[in-house]
């Protein structure tokens, strides 16, 4: 239960109330320290990064649990966000995906970006050559909540 809390704690206007309970949960079993970290946890911005520290550091470098628990806030697996020059598709649940550039598997959560380029007719394409897949990272996740007006 406190891992979801911990992960529910990253999540928009609930985080702070999930922190605050998770703080609560843990003066209770007398983890003292664990109370205090939650405590800061409530902190915006601040009590985030220290509360990612804290889960690097109890193993919780699954970055699959966020992705997954924030697939299930969204109900979605994948989201993808465009600016004028890429195209970010943040695959969050999921199966592996073959990346046939680098000839290896990149497992799930990953996200595809690719580099867009509009031809002379005014057509946007996509650069495939300097297209890449890589492993999702607490960064991304920040930068998909922040899309989705969840922070």
């Amino acid at each position: 239960m406190q891992t979801a809390l911990d992960i529910a704690g990253f999540v928009g206007p609930v985080g702070p109330l999930a922190d605050a309970a998770n703080a609560g949960i843990s003066l209770l079993r007398g983890d003292y320290v664990g109370a205090g970290v939650n405590a800061v946890a409530i902190l915006p911005v601040v009590g985030d990064a220290f509360k990612a520290g804290k889960m690097v550091a109890k193993g919780a470098d699954k970055i699959g649990d966020v992705a997954g628990n924030l697939s299930t806030v969204v109900g979605k697996n994948r989201i993808t966000i465009q600016t004028p020059s890429k195209e970010m598709n943040y695959d969050l649940v999921g199966k592996p995906h073959f990346d046939k550039k680098t000839g290896k598997s990149v497992d799930t959560p990953h996200v595809h970006e690719k580099v867009l380029a509009s031809g002379p007719n005014g057509k946007i394409n996509i650069d495939g050559s300097q297209s890449i897949t890589r492993q999702l990272t607490f960064q991304d996740i920040r930068i998909i909540k922040r899309y989705l007006k969840l922070e």
